[in-house]
């Protein structure tokens, strides 16, 4: 008879008073507004642990026209940053296609922007179950189209553009990778899969989903909720909804980073496997005692600050053979 490791062991002890932080939310009788508006409460608040920036970056706020509307990106321009040519990077913030917002993200984007010289560009996509699929993909495409349209006007360099997020907007870069690859335009230097969610039938990876689907955040019962805000069960085999199932060949490289403590965790392993097979480069690292999602509390764990430093890194190395093949 084996011994059950207790979750308050297994996880980072910085990142354990996390794991009840969470309240008992009744969903039966909140409507999903009020839902979103204590969950982006809460992430906000938790911003905190975010570092905060010797040398705040720039930020301004755009509109960037979609299907039936507009919406809002913001964007992070270090101090230092040159003046044209400057790298840039897409963010796709998280929340489960139905949380989050720039406000959710902007703690972080702000970090980001500030370690790493980059133009961040955070998008504000429609969420669901307002906006299901595809609109949150669609709002990303555009928003893509907006930065490389723009690129004298914002400085940056349009060839070498790298795209990312965590969780729900990790599955939304990932598909945009695919979709551009198919419509071609655009041309993505590189993505970062952060805590991925990229097989929305849960049938891939489905050791971690039963080894941490109870009890470290991020729960079973809170994935499929998720799930079916955003999707059908008809539309979960599609490649645009769970790019597991995609043909990857011909993707732009790839930095995945893995929570070793989240119920995910194995999709986003699986994923660079299936990269690898497909002759796509691929960047894996499993960070060993986090949470999904936390590996961006730069100021409340040195592994989240090590994550980062080492998905910057992997970026601007890609990013320079990209320039470097075009030159």
């Amino acid at each position: 008879m084996h011994s059950v490791i207790e979750p308050d062991q297994r996880v980072l002890p910085e990142l354990r008073p996390l794991l009840g932080a969470a309240p008992d939310i009744d969903t039966s009788i909140l409507a999903v507004t009020e839902l979103r508006s204590m969950a982006d409460a809460g992430v906000i608040a938790v911003g905190a642990a975010v570092r905060t920036p010797a040398a705040p970056p720039e930020v301004s706020d755009h509109s960037v026209p979609v299907a039936g509307g507009d919406i809002a990106v913001r964007v992070y321009r270090p101090v230092d940053a040159p003046a044209i040519d400057a790298p840039a990077h897409i963010h796709l913030h998280g929340g489960g296609w139905w949380m989050g917002s720039l406000e959710t993200a902007d703690a972080g984007c702000r970090d980001l922007a500030a370690e790493s010289g980059w133009v961040v560009v955070s998008v504000g996509y429609r969420l669901a179950p307002e906006h299901p699929y595809p609109a949150p993909l669609d709002d990303v495409l555009a928003a893509i189209d907006w930065v490389a349209g723009r690129g004298r006007e914002l400085g940056i360099d349009v060839a070498a553009l790298t795209i990312g997020g965590e969780s729900a907007g990790a599955n939304l870069a990932a598909a945009s990778c695919l979709a551009l690859r198919d419509r071609g335009g655009v041309r993505i230097a590189a993505q970062w899969l952060d805590v991925p969610a990229l097989d929305l039938s849960l049938q891939t990876g489905r050791g971690s989903l039963l080894e941490f689907g109870a009890g470290y955040g991020l729960d079973r019962t809170g994935i499929e909720t998720c799930i079916g805000y955003y999707t059908t069960p008809e539309q979960r085999g599609e490649a645009l909804v769970s790019p597991m199932v995609a043909d990857l060949a011909g993707l732009p490289p790839a930095v995945i980073s893995v929570a070793e403590c989240d119920p995910i965790r194995d999709q986003g392993e699986e994923y660079a496997r299936r990269l690898g097979l497909a002759d796509v480069p691929v960047r894996l690292r499993r960070w060993p005692g986090h949470l999904h999602s936390t590996m961006w509390l730069t100021e409340l764990s040195p592994t989240a600050r090590d994550c980062q430093r080492w998905a910057i890194d992997s970026l601007d190395e890609l990013r320079a053979a990209v320039r470097m093949t075009a030159a």
